[in-house]
């Protein structure tokens, strides 16, 4: 796995000096998180923004890169070299220079004159060295790209094939660019221009319908798209029986007879296809068809248009020609070369998306999404993302970034405003899944905003379902926050407005929300009572709901903090969560169990549990901050890291997005650094006040105050809950009217 590989790969360079080169290393970074990132062109990064989250365009999109980045930094005695056309963050200080370990970068210019001219020779063109030289410096900026689809151009069929100076001197040919006006952007799409122009119509059809596709493609997909194959016989399908249809013992004779001259007819169409389909078949244009694709695309081998990656076994586009192909479409090639990416992706076979356990397995969706988005049809790419699919990448594997990607053009003015160019229905479940996975990524101010905008539009038209849904997935991201007094007051109005409405489902979830925070908050004789009216109520609720083994888990986590776990509890809630590959949930049990393991001081099953949950975060590309301390503490603990080794991780552990303060103590403390301990205990301490009693975090206080007495530092005097810093939210008022207006329609019903 990615996880297992980084380890070996930092043990490797540290044990013997190796060279490590990591090219293009900007495609890790914010400003390429974006639905167009393939075909994202140098000119585009003058100044780079983030579009998707309040980041730093140079930021890595992952924190597991930037934890990567920064140990590759320190991985003397070996050797990383990167090209990127922007810095990471990470390997810079705060006064923008280069931290310990990194060598101020150098801008990196075309290739030297020589090599440039030598390039050209190797594709197998002659001419006069100074020409050449002065051509590539002047117009070209002796950028190896250009120069290879120049190379191209002049190998050409026609007068000049293979000859630089005729070609150039001839203005009928590279004399009629007229370049010399041009600056070097300008330039190099002018050759890009001519390069396209110099193709055959076929070629040019199918070098723009690979540029729609969002990466590399095999062999099959480029065959799928052959411009030498002639149209396809529209299907007709083949008719059912009127016989086999459940109203034909019910119908009269003359609509029998009717019915059976329609079923003849359309079996005769059915026929007629199949005749036509076996001629399409078996004609000279569909067998030369395979034999004219290979040609064509050796062909754009040769003049550098299309790549082939012999270790992948994949076609692919350089993001500067993707990008010039992509930009240069008219509106009818683009829709008719994107309506057959649309229509080749979407008759792909795949496993129903609730069972996806990679990325790749819902690829094929993924790209009729961004297709149907560069051409504009909103709507429809809207229908494509269906709630399955989103299942799969919110739960299944946990693919919160990517989400956020997807769904960017179509919130042209911000998170915080429904999108335009779809039907209201759409327009919210839109919002509600940005809403999810903004709460997802931390950034849960950005996602109050959408959900506030979601809870106006929904009071007004009075939809209390989705009202309901909203209160749960707000309650849900104040949690996260640590806004507990918010927290608690949401579950409950969520539960009064379920309970108003008679919605069972909801009523479930809501008393499972309420559950969690009183667990939380300690208040384990409420819990308690809440969870004894809940789980009588079973667990079969819809997906989009309910994920299998929530429950389980929040009531693991409840007996934990009260001592009370036992190991059949977890097992019970791993396999109900494993049946519904419910993999963050899946995931919290893992750390569930390492947490209870580490208190108990069985430290190998601990290690054991918080390597299954960092592998299963990394492998999403998340960074799990409590899972990483708590395995490096089981591991000073086994004696698997010595003193240095313990103090670095501790360092990294620390610079993380969210460090686990608590834990990190304990590790200082064990270190015998109590300076760090200190530090890392009163910041576990302020953590886990959180709003002021009674609003807190119990279990993290209790233990941060123990910790904090054996350390001798004095508690922190915080104040408690102040009410009046506690501002409602402005559709609170409305929601509160909406139940008691309910139950009122509640009594008269009852009382009629």
């Amino acid at each position: 796995s990615t996880a297992e590989m980084r380890v070996v790969l930092l043990a490797e360079l540290r044990k013997k000096p190796c060279l490590l080169i990591l090219d293009g290393l900007e495609r890790v970074l914010v400003a390429y998180h974006r639905i167009d990132a393939a075909e994202v062109r140098d000119e585009e990064l003058n100044r780079p923004t983030d579009n998707i989250l309040d980041r730093n365009a140079c930021d890595a999109i992952r924190d597991e890169d930037t934890d990567l980045l920064r140990a590759l930094a320190a991985a003397a005695p070996s050797k990383i070299l990167i090209s990127s056309r922007l810095i990471p963050c990470v390997l810079l200080n705060q006064a923008s220079q280069p931290i310990p370990g990194v060598t101020p970068p150098l801008k990196l210019p075309g290739l030297e004159d020589a090599d440039a001219e030598a390039l050209l020779h190797s594709c197998g063109l002659k001419g006069t060295s100074a020409d050449i030289r002065y051509y590539l410096k002047t117009y070209c900026d002796n950028h190896p790209l250009v120069i290879c689809v120049l190379a191209g151009l002049i190998n050409s069929p026609g007068p000049h094939r293979g000859n630089f100076d005729t070609w150039a001197a001839d203005p009928a040919y590279g004399a009629k660019l007229n370049l010399a006006s041009l600056d070097l952007i300008q330039s190099r799409n002018h050759i890009l221009q001519a390069a396209m122009e110099a193709l055959e119509p076929a070629s040019r059809q199918l070098l723009s319908t690979l540029a729609l596709l969002s990466g590399a493609a095999d062999y099959e997909t480029v065959a799928a798209f052959n411009p030498h194959l002639p149209p396809r016989p529209e299907e007709v399908k083949v008719p059912g029986k009127p016989e086999d249809g459940w109203l034909w013992e019910r119908i009269n004779d003359e609509t029998k007879a009717k019915w059976r001259r329609q079923y003849d007819a359309a079996l005769d169409e059915r026929k007629a296809y199949e005749l036509t389909l076996h001629e399409w078949n078996e004609s000279g244009s569909v067998r030369e068809a395979p034999q004219r694709l290979t040609e064509t695309m050796a062909d754009l081998e040769y003049r550098n248009l299309l790549q082939y990656d012999s270790l992948e076994d994949h076609y692919d586009l350089h993001p500067v020609v993707r990008g010039f192909l992509a930009g240069s479409l008219n509106i009818d090639d683009m829709e008719s070369y994107g309506q057959k990416v649309v229509d080749h992706f979407t008759s792909q076979p795949h496993k129903p998306y609730e069972q996806a356990k990679t990325m790749v397995d819902v690829e094929a969706g993924l790209q009729v999404v961004r297709t149907l988005l560069k051409l504009g049809h909103r709507q429809q790419a809207a229908n494509a993302l269906t709630q399955d699919l989103v299942g799969a990448l919110l739960v299944n594997l946990e693919a919160h970034v990517e989400t956020l990607t997807l769904l960017r053009p179509f919130f042209h003015t911000g998170w915080n405003w429904l999108p335009k160019d779809v039907d209201a229905d759409t327009a919210s479940f839109l919002t509600n899944i940005a809403a999810v996975a903004l709460s997802e990524c931390g950034e849960g101010k950005q996602a109050i905003g959408a959900y506030t905008t979601l809870m106006d539009v929904n009071l007004e038209t009075k939809n209390w379902r989705n009202s309901r849904g909203i209160l749960n997935n707000i309650a849900e991201n104040l949690s996260r926050q640590n806004r507990l007094a918010q927290t608690l007051r949401v579950s409950a109005l969520f539960l009064d407005l379920a309970s108003a409405s008679e919605d069972t489902e909801h009523i479930f979830t809501s008393r499972l929300q309420l559950f969690a925070v009183h667990s939380r908050l300690g208040q384990y004789s409420e819990a308690i009572c809440t969870w004894r009216r809940l789980d009588p109520m079973g667990r079969q609720w819809r997906r989009s709901t309910y994920r299998q083994g929530d429950a389980e888990w929040c009531f693991a986590q409840s007996q934990f903090w009260q001592g009370r776990l036992q190991e059949g509890q977890i097992s019970t809630a791993v396999t109900i969560a494993e049946q519904d590959h419910n993999r963050t949930t899946l995931r919290d049990l893992h750390k569930l169990r390492g947490s209870w393991r580490l208190e108990q001081g069985d430290w190998a099953l601990a290690a054991a549990s918080f390597t299954q949950a960092v592998t299963m975060a990394r492998e999403a590309r998340l960074v799990d901050a409590a899972s990483e301390s708590s395995l490096a503490l089981a591991k000073v603990q086994l004696r698997k890291l010595n003193g240095d080794e313990a103090r670095n991780e501790a360092q990294r552990l620390a610079q993380l997005h969210e460090p686990a303060h608590l834990i990190l103590a304990q590790l200082w403390r064990m270190l015998g650094d109590l300076d760090q301990a200190m530090h890392h205990g009163l910041a576990a301490y302020t953590w886990a006040w959180a709003d002021g009693e009674p609003y807190v975090n119990r279990y993290e206080l209790t233990k941060t105050t123990e910790l904090l007495h054996e350390l001798g530092i004095p508690i922190p005097d915080l104040p408690p809950y102040d009410l009046t810093n506690d501002e409602p939210f402005p559709w609170e008022v409305e929601v509160r009217a909406a139940i008691e207006e309910l139950r009122a329609e509640k009594a008269v019903n009852e009382k009629a």
